[in-house]
């Protein structure tokens, strides 16, 4: 069947979305509320679709580019996802189960699964890129007499050339379960079970073939006279054992890798799912702490369990040798009581740890804080007191850090050491005998150095993964905070054509009978207000009147105790987070808005889709120009591209203001809420900026000082 032959209409996009995913094992065929018609073929209206159906579906659908060079490798690796193909009416996508360098395999609307050359495909995407440059290509190739068998890979390699910087715009929806969804869940489908397994069995092979080496060796010293070709077998042994080795440690690095980034994936979704209100009683030295236990818990946990587990198979099977051994059954028990002994000392330092860690987060934390507000602790705290509260912390901390480190040094030293000392007591009486067993003691010897090793290793990872459960505590609230949207009713599908006509006949937003209280103060009492499409509104009013409290509200920021906000007739409710916030964007005041450490070009299309399209920087530069931010745009190095920020180009404050409206201006929103933004402004430039802002914003409202 031709690729052609296995186009989806999008108009049967809700039939396929269900399949796609019950076929990678996703979901169950959850039938989307809404579908798509026949007339809503637009990119936008597409990509809105995707987003509130994966919603529903419990997943993710990711709206992602490539460049015409990384194509092939896009191709072989997006599945399971959707691509967008061109066709004559309409827009025609490929349900992508998996692919490799050469094939696809591809979902029909028969519901079978069907294999695809992966060049048929690459060919439909970029037809429309290569058909202008093949005949000159083929008349240069023609002219140099190149043999006809070589001259594909010649055509290839000259389009890349020529493509190489070219962007094959969001073909490609990379369908992956969503954050939210159980963690447990997301590690199966990642094949950590299957992975897991991998090196568990060739640990456990590996241990097989070095005590199997053991006996060999031990076995041609002891009975040297009967037991021929000792040395060619355990030479082969250790060969076998080396490369097994070698191929479980890289399999540990390489679940270690990918069980940090799903960890991070979720631990980041779950920071974004956290409500205003809750990040901004936060301070960066709050959230500096949360990066610390995240590299904890990413950088120990999983290797750590590893180690132990495997640390734990040894010291099983050193109970096992001894008990063959001269020792007999109590030696074997010995290692056993001596094994709880250690696991009740790791407890003891577990229970300790946290006092340890609370102090030295806070520590950590506080600094963070201080040195933001370095300059203003130089010029106005007291030099005799400022470092008071330091000394205390530092007072406190030092004596639980002593114990920890004493702990520390007791189970590294008595983990191997003692037991050492333990099981040569237990095997004097064999040792002292006139007539010992040398295979007998050969054995526990064995046995006893296993033990000493595998003991040492369990202290050391044991005593990391009790660290990182300590993190694991302060990131609960993270990892929890992102199963919020699994209880969140996802608004219904409504297409942008229809919000439009809702906006012809409606108010734009109306607030009505608006209540707001703040830490039992009531900052809104009653408030109603109604904009109109295309009108330019000032509020003024005294500090703590409530304006910046009203205009959270009819942003979204904020919900009301008690009253509605309607944007075009629809409440919070029916058109959903992401579609009010498109429609309505505010520039919060200036100390709650920030320049982030990256480039001028991104912080000013914060708003938009990245990586940027040409025409979103040609547009971002002319509204600069029109804030008069040409000349900084002359004076730094590298323009649009310059790195600014804390760690790069410092801007002053009237510029950082001129950004946060630019930012804002390059959504074009129905409504835009500037809050105080022209404060820092001089008279001149403050025209300049009004001005612009006026001629580019369809309806405005603008709060300042009386």
């Amino acid at each position: 069947m031709s690729v052609t032959q296995l186009t989806w209409p999008h108009s049967r996009l809700h039939d396929a979305l269900p399949l796609l995913a019950r076929h990678v094992g996703f979901s169950s065929a959850i039938t989307p509320p809404t579908a798509l018609s026949e007339d809503d073929h637009s990119a936008e209206t597409i990509h809105h679709w995707l987003e509130n159906t994966a919603t529903w579906m419990g997943v993710e659908f990711l709206a992602v580019g490539t460049t015409y060079p990384e194509l092939e490798t896009m191709l072989a690796h997006a599945g399971p996802a959707i691509i967008e193909i061109p066709v004559r009416e309409g827009r025609g996508f490929l349900l992508l189960i998996s692919g490799n360098r050469r094939r696809l395999t591809l979902l029909g609307e028969d519901g079978k699964k069907h294999k695809v050359l992966l060049k048929e495909v690459r060919e439909l995407l970029t037809n429309h890129l290569e058909a202008p440059l093949r005949p000159a290509m083929e008349k240069m190739v023609q002219e140099l007499d190149i043999p006809e068998h070589r001259r594909e890979k010649i055509f290839q390699s000259l389009l890349s050339e020529q493509l190489s910087s070219v962007h094959i715009g969001r073909s490609f929806w990379l369908l992956r379960l969503s954050p939210a969804d159980d963690f447990w869940k997301q590690l199966r489908h990642a094949g950590f079970v299957r992975k897991a397994a991998v090196i568990f069995t060739s640990t456990i092979a590996f241990q097989l073939l070095i005590l199997l080496s053991w006996a060999v060796i031990g076995k041609s010293i002891i009975y040297s006279n009967s037991f021929s070709g000792a040395t060619e077998i355990w030479s082969l042994l250790l060969l076998t054992a080396i490369p097994l080795q070698v191929f479980s440690i890289y399999k540990k690095n390489q679940i270690s890798l990918d069980f940090g980034a799903h960890l991070r994936n979720r631990l980041l979704d779950g920071i974004l799912q956290l409500k205003s209100e809750e990040v901004r009683h936060q301070g960066s030295g709050h959230f500096l702490g949360y990066i610390m236990d995240i590299e904890i818990l990413e950088g120990q946990s999983l290797t750590m369990v590893f180690a132990s587990l495997i640390s734990f198979i040894q010291i099983l099977s050193a109970i096992i040798i001894l008990m063959l051994g001269a020792g007999g059954l109590l030696h074997g028990m010995l290692l056993l009581g001596y094994f709880i002994f250690l696991l009740y000392i790791s407890y003891k330092f577990y229970l300790g740890s946290g006092q340890q860690l609370a102090h030295y987060r806070k520590m950590s934390c506080d600094l963070a804080e201080r040195m933001i507000g370095h300059r203003t602790r130089l010029s106005q705290d007291n030099p005799k007191y400022r470092h008071t509260e330091e000394d205390a912390l530092l007072a406190r901390y030092i004596p639980l850090s002593k114990r920890q480190m004493k702990f520390i040094a007791f189970m590294e030293g008595v983990g191997r050491r003692g037991w050492l000392l333990l099981s040569i007591i237990a095997l004097l009486p064999e040792l002292t005998s006139a007539q010992p067993d040398i295979g007998s003691l050969a054995i526990s010897l064995g046995g006893t150095l296993l033990a000493a090793t595998a003991l040492n290793q369990f202290v050391i990872s044991l005593r990391n993964i009790l660290r990182a459960s300590q993190a694991w505590k302060q990131l609960t609230p993270l990892y929890h905070s992102s199963t919020r949207r699994r209880y969140q009713k996802p608004p219904p599908f409504i297409p942008d054509a229809q919000i439009d006509h809702l906006a012809k006949s409606n108010s734009l937003i109306q607030g009505e009978k608006l209540e707001f209280s703040y830490y039992n103060r009531t900052i809104l009492n009653r408030c109603s207000l109604k904009v109109e499409r295309g009108q330019r509104l000032l509020l003024e009013g005294p500090s703590g009147g409530g304006k910046s409290t009203l205009a959270a509200l009819l942003a979204g920021l904020r919900q009301p105790k008690n009253g509605t906000v309607s944007l075009f007739g629809l409440n919070w409710e029916q058109l959903g987070e992401k579609a009010w916030r498109q429609r309505v964007v505010i520039t919060p005041q200036f100390h709650e808005n920030h320049v982030i450490t990256d480039t001028f070009a991104f912080n000013l299309l914060m708003g938009r889709p990245w990586p940027p399209s040409r025409q979103d920087l040609l547009e971002a530069r002319t509204i600069c120009q029109e804030l008069d931010l040409g000349d900084l745009l002359e004076k730094m190095p590298a323009g649009m591209e310059q790195m600014v920020g804390e760690s790069g180009w410092r801007l002053s404050h009237g510029e950082r203001s001129r950004l946060y409206i630019a930012r804002t201006l390059l959504q074009k929103a129905d409504l835009i809420i500037l809050d105080e933004s022209f404060a820092a402004l001089d008279p001149k430039t403050l025209k300049i900026a009004l001005d612009c802002v006026l001629r580019r914003s369809k309806t405005l409202l603008l709060i300042t000082h009386p």
